[in-house]
Order: structure tokens, then C-alpha cells, then sequence
């Protein structure tokens, strides 16, 4: 009996860990280093189109297995509005939304979404590292912010790190503005589901916010810092082999 407890116990904590909202979220500080020698993003019809306003790409390979949210990946699809979808069935749109997006965008990791533009500037990807600790990098570089911004406003980049499973959001400002008919932005996870407890919403884009998995926050139009990164890590699994003992609460 103690044993099967036990074996429910770390059943339990694994299908916890597969929410978005078990996270834990870090603000710090690095190097923003453009993507050097990597493949450009591309649609079904060229890597120039998804340059353009509300584009999704062709199936991008991670290079190794990802999990996110308790569930392996091997690719992405990525959208020129500011996120990244597991999904590879995944459309798009420049309506911002990690609560209550379409199944058909979900999973997703939200660097900068809102309506923007890849007018002037360049995406592209790559995969680093040896294998067991290799990283992937996705890049929106010169973008506009939104759509009607005049000149490039923003630079990011998401990381997929292998075996820790980490994703991580790095930023560089560019000389443009926001466009002041925009909306705002969403910064933050989306999991398979919807609704509270299934996402994490940064509320601002400073160097120190709070993520919130009951309160998103679609709003945001300042620019993060140059060199800001946002790091999300999912929690451990429940591993080793089950003894006896006695089970408290």
C-alpha cells in the first residue's frame, strides 16, 4: 500500500508540471548578439512574405527534443506578430491573446505579441551546442512595432534550451517607435489549454515584472532594455524509485 502511495504521489506531481502556470519566471540582464549565420524563416511561399503583416512560417526543426508543458517537440511554427506555436497546424493573427487563443495557435511562447511588421528587417533561426545541452534560436530582428511604425522599433529573440527545457526572451531596442496606434503587447507562455491557470502574463516589459497565470496583462507599449532577458523554467520531474516509508500530508 505504501508503495502504491508513493508511485500516486509522483504520478500527481507529474501531471502538475505540465502546466505553464508551474513556471517560475526570472528577470535579468545580458548580451543581446544577433543570430550569425542562420537560416532565414520562411512561409509557404518565401522567407521575404513573412517579412510581411500577419504571417505564419513553414514547419522550423528545433534540432532536438523540447518539452514544453510535459509534452516532446521536435519543431515550431513561428509567427510574424511575436510568438512561437508547438502547434504545427498553427495560424495567426495580430490580436494578442494567451488566455483564450484559438486551439489552433496553442501551445505557444509570446516574446512580443501584438500586430507587427518584418517590413525592413529579417528572421531567421539556428541551432547551437553540443547535443545534450544544445540551444535553439529563433530571431525577429529590425521589427516594426506595429505594423505602421515608422523604421525598425525592436529586436528579440527566443531560446529553447535542451534538457533543462528552459525558454528564454532577450530583447534590443532600435532606434524607431512604437506605433502610437498600437494596442499593446502580450509577453509571456500559453499552454494546451485555456483559461486561468493555463498561461503566465507578464503585467510590463521593465527589468523586474511579475508573472501572472490569472490575470493577463495585453497592454504593454513600452520597449525592453537592450540586453533585457525573461527566463521561464518548468519544475522538476519526480524521479528515483519509491521506498518504504511513511507518507505525511
Amino acid at each position: 500500500i505504501l508503495l502504491l502511495l508513493c508511485l500516486l504521489f509522483c504520478s500527481i506531481t507529474l501531471i502538475n508540471a505540465q502546466s505553464v502556470s508551474t513556471y517560475s519566471f526570472a528577470a535579468s540582464t545580458g548580451t543581446f548578439t544577433p543570430i550569425s549565420g542562420g537560416t532565414s524563416v520562411a512561409t509557404s511561399i518565401s522567407a521575404a512574405d513573412f517579412l510581411g503583416d500577419i504571417r505564419t512560417s513553414v514547419s522550423i526543426p528545433i534540432g532536438f527534443t523540447f518539452v514544453f508543458g510535459g509534452t516532446n517537440y521536435s519543431s515550431v511554427i513561428a509567427g510574424s506578430d511575436g510568438f512561437l506555436s508547438f502547434n504545427t497546424s498553427a495560424t495567426t493573427t495580430g490580436a494578442n491573446n494567451l488566455t483564450s487563443s484559438t486551439s489552433a495557435r496553442r501551445p505557444l511562447v509570446a516574446p512580443l505579441w501584438d500586430d507587427l511588421s518584418g517590413a525592413g528587417g529579417s528572421a531567421s533561426y539556428v541551432t547551437t551546442g553540443s547535443s545534450g545541452s544544445r540551444i535553439f534560436t529563433i530571431e525577429w530582428l529590425n521589427w516594426k512595432w506595429n505594423y505602421n511604425a515608422t523604421g525598425s522599433t525592436i529586436s528579440f529573440q527566443v531560446k529553447l534550451y535542451e534538457g533543462t527545457n528552459v525558454v528564454e526572451f532577450s530583447y534590443r531596442q532600435e532606434s524607431g517607435t512604437i506605433n502610437t496606434g498600437s494596442s499593446g503587447a502580450s509577453i509571456g507562455l500559453a499552454g494546451t489549454l485555456t483559461g486561468a491557470g493555463n498561461f503566465l502574463s507578464l503585467n510590463n516589459s521593465s527589468s523586474s515584472p511579475t508573472a501572472s497565470s490569472s490575470t493577463e496583462t495585453t497592454t504593454i507599449v513600452t520597449k525592453p532594455a537592450t540586453g533585457q532577458i525573461y527566463s521561464f523554467t518548468p519544475p522538476p520531474l519526480c524521479t528515483g524509485t519509491p521506498t518504504t516509508g511513511v507518507i505525511t500530508g
